[in-house]
């Protein structure tokens, strides 16, 4: 099979004209919104002048409603410092509430400009989308799991508080004092922890305490601590005499696994685990040593599929092929509910801390690591949620685990890949698989899998099966391809494409007739080590989880480094979601979804399946029914590039099936606090009929920001190749792919190029020389049997010579 060809870049650049949103002001009267700033301006100020915790020097923090959603974050940052007022953490839906600081408690320039605003109708109208100032609320701290479960009068408790993300000094000093407070009244200060965008303190303390806390204006969440889970449940498999495995190849990449550590004495791992950490988080900082042993299994059935893939395939055609050298990191883990593994981390330490630490020594020890596996989540579904604003809740960014792992995948330019997390869905069998295209806050993605860097996988049904019982005792079973009923579902945060991914991670079948323990749901999985193998006598067992869909897509970046180990993460990436599809079969009830035009029915299909299942072989090579033509490169902030390819004329008029995709992958600085969590923001369209040049002149899209895409001139738009999801959609996820198929001959000219069209918006990177690196995979299939890949390659490598 052929290797895939370069993409052709038009050299010439166009820089994007920008607009900005303006501010209209939605007071009708302007005398009584003065009067009110004035009530509010003395409420803060008998506030700030009576807090007996604020420490002298330092700012005081205090809400701002902001009361709409059109205005820009960069410029009303700016005008509120004019005023003396600082952001620390702006609405992730720019309408509501911001957490701000001044120094000026007298709030003299604020005052004297909006007394101005209230009598001129023309001057300082970003006071139009003010609605109020007040002190912050000690009751959007609490977060739901102390909502549902309060602590108790008398006992003292583990509790995770986060603070907001101040200047390191500032935080510094409020630790400090909370340090004090808590350990003069009977509790422990436990741990803390800075990153670069969040700040965590774990405490134990009582009620009392509690209730103080929570008047701190620095704090912005309370709460009892996340606990990282693995789903485990280990079945045998009677599977015997397995072969002695191959070598591992020379080259071949090294892989880090996060989680329970490694039976490494398997006879499947004897020769590929080239290391074997653990982190003791019992000191400060933490101590990394080389130890052995999987106290729950877990790890030694993940490690299995990411050196092997599918296992049931090996053991089918008896051929045991590890792809990676495998380097554990394992966090130490105790059984206590039976069903479930929860990491026991020493409870004294802060879980991020741990991972932060854990991750970077053995990334600074063995650099040559690019790909992590993590097949854990928190315990609970990710907090956010758009329907909510900090009006209800300061509970609603981004957690600070997720943030984590993009601060990491960003500083080593490695790819991370996560588990979507499992389900307990009450609704099965009744419901399935309905419940997956609702809006259910229980089935939601778990942390991390909310990072935008992280590759996140959901788990779908295998097309084998161990269930042992007649089929005439199967009430509720599912299709291979159809979603596994606990498979957990997006989007992720800020409605971006979660997860990206799907593979077989294993089924529940409902019988009619119960198990020797009473229960109808019984688990189908898939193939795994077993980690007991010598009490059960089993090289093999099953489990389910997406715990076990992650590690598939890991031996795949596996199998993609080994072939291109100069390549970015970014490209790596982008060929993989080039390849990948939805399965053939579908539930019925997804079936109208598949085609969709429409961002909204489509949305219901990529939140459960992504882009779908991915082929290794596509993402690998090219071939005459589907060519990848591919491109790194790097942009300015606010530019546009052009991209061009001449299609040969068979592809236009042989009957068949034919699909264009375009994947796009990059890399940006996130915060998040701030409003845009990425700091700039990549898109691409596709055109078709013209030139690069007219396509230049007359681009309307260029004067867009990225809420103004209605505002082209119809002659553009008929130049335009529509792709799904939409431009709108897509853009909203550093992992973008647009597809298109056509059933007919397509209205396409091959006189003229395709072109792409990438273009970078500017979101808060003040580094007028920053580049934005990133990789772009546009793929061609057509059904029918005609020279795709030759004729591609002499169109495009022809003109590129020419020039």
């Amino acid at each position: 099979m052929p290797e895939h060809l370069d993409l052709v870049h038009y050299r010439p650049l166009s820089k994007r004209r920008k607009g900005r949103p303006g501010i209209i002001s939605t007071h009708i009267n302007r005398n009584e919104f003065f009067a009110q700033i004035n009530r509010d301006i003395e409420s803060v100020r008998t506030h700030f002048n009576t807090d007996p915790n604020h420490i002298e020097g330092f700012p005081h923090l205090f809400e701002l409603i902001v009361n709409q959603s059109s205005i820009h974050e960069q410029s009303f940052t700016t005008f509120l410092k004019r005023i003396d007022i600082n952001v620390i953490s702006p609405n992730p839906l720019k309408k509501g509430t911001w957490i701000t600081s001044t120094t000026d408690i007298s709030f003299s320039k604020f005052y004297k400009k909006c007394a101005t605003y209230s009598q001129e109708e023309n001057r300082y109208k970003e006071f139009g989308a003010i609605g109020n100032i007040r002190k912050i609320s000690p009751e959007k701290k609490i977060g739901k799991k102390l909502q549902k479960n309060p602590l108790l009068t008398d006992s003292y408790e583990i509790i995770d508080i986060e603070l907001w993300r101040l200047e390191r000094a500032y935080l510094n000093k409020i630790i400090d004092k909370i340090k004090i407070y808590v350990l003069d009244r009977g509790g422990d200060f436990l741990d803390q922890f800075i990153s670069e965008t969040f700040a965590l303190v774990k405490l134990r303390i009582n009620k009392e305490i509690f209730s103080t806390l929570l008047q701190w204006d620095e704090i912005c969440r309370i709460d009892r601590p996340n606990k990282p889970l693995l789903s485990l449940h280990t079945l045998p498999c009677s599977i015997k005499n397995l072969p002695v495995p191959k070598q591992l190849k020379e080259g071949s990449p090294s892989v880090l696994m996060i989680d329970s550590g490694v039976r490494s004495g398997h006879p499947l791992l004897i020769n590929s685990i080239y290391h074997e950490y653990t982190c003791n988080t019992a000191v400060d900082p933490p101590i990394i040593t080389e130890t052995a042993g999987d106290s729950s299994g877990h790890g030694t059935e993940v490690a299995g599929i990411i050196l092997y893939g599918d296992l049931y395939e090996s053991h089918r055609s008896e051929n045991y092929s590890p792809v990676c050298r495998l380097i554990s990191a394992k966090l130490p883990y105790s059984d206590t509910n039976g069903s479930l593994d929860e990491v026991s981390i020493e409870e004294n330490s802060i879980f991020e801390k741990c991972l932060e630490y854990l991750i970077t020594q053995i990334l600074e020890k063995h650099p040559e690591i690019r790909l992590i596996n993590c097949s854990f989540n928190l315990d609970n579904p990710d907090n956010y949620d758009e329907t909510l604003d900090l009006d209800m809740t300061y509970d609603n960014h981004l957690s600070p685990l997720s943030a984590l792992i993009d601060e990491l995948s960003n500083k080593f330019d490695c790819i991370f890949v996560c588990s979507a997390g499992n389900s307990y869905p009450t609704d099965y069998p009744e419901r399935y698989p309905d419940y997956l295209l609702g809006e259910y806050e229980d089935y939601n993605i778990r942390s991390p899998a909310n990072s935008a860097y992280a590759v996140v996988v959901g788990s779908i049904a295998q097309e084998y099966s161990f269930y042992e019982g007649t089929p005439e005792k199967i009430m509720v079973k599912s299709n291979a391809g159809y979603p596994s009923p606990f498979t957990s579902i997006g989007p992720g945060y800020g409605k971006m494409i979660k997860p990206e991914f799907v593979h077989q991670g294993g089924d529940i079948i409902y019988s009619t007739i119960p198990d020797e323990e009473g229960e109808y749901a019984l688990e189908d999985g898939v193939l795994v080590l077993e980690p007991n193998w010598i009490t059960k006598g089993n090289f093999l067992g099953k489990d389910i989880g997406t715990s076990f869909s992650t590690p598939y897509i890991t031996h795949y970046y596996s199998q993609l480094f080994a072939k291109f180990p100069s390549y970015s993460a970014n490209l790596q990436k982008a060929l993989l979601f080039s390849s990948a599809d939805f399965p053939d079969e579908l539930p019925t009830q997804y079936l109208k979804y598949k085609d969709s035009n429409t961002d909204k029915e489509l949305s219901k299909l990529l939140h459960i399946y992504g882009y779908g299942k991915p082929s290794i072989q596509k993402a690998l090579l090219s071939d005459d029914h589907s060519v990848v033509l591919k491109k790194v490169n790097s942009i300015s902030l606010d530019h546009v590039q052009f991209y061009t390819i001449f299609l040969p004329s068979e592809f236009i008029t042989t009957k068949g099936k034919r699909t264009i995709s375009v994947s796009l992958v990059y890399n940006p600085p996130t915060n998040r606090n701030r409003i845009d969590y990425l700091g700039n923001m990549l898109s691409f369209r596709l055109f078709k009929n013209i030139s690069v040049d007219d396509l230049r002149k007359s681009a309307s899209f260029l004067n867009q920001d990225e809420n103004e895409e209605d505002n082209e001139t119809n002659a553009l738009k008929k130049h335009e190749i529509e792709l799904y999801p939409k431009t709108n959609l897509r853009k909203r996820s550093i992992h973008q792919k647009g597809i298109r198929k056509f059933q007919k001959k397509p209205d396409i000219n091959p006189l003229y190029p395709l072109i792409v069209a990438v273009t970078a918006h500017n979101k808060w990177i003040t580094n007028p020389r920053y580049k934005q690196d990133y990789a772009i995979v546009v793929r061609l299939t057509h059904q029918a049997e005609i020279p795709l890949y030759v004729s591609l390659r002499e169109k495009n490598t022809v003109r590129v010579r020419i020039r």
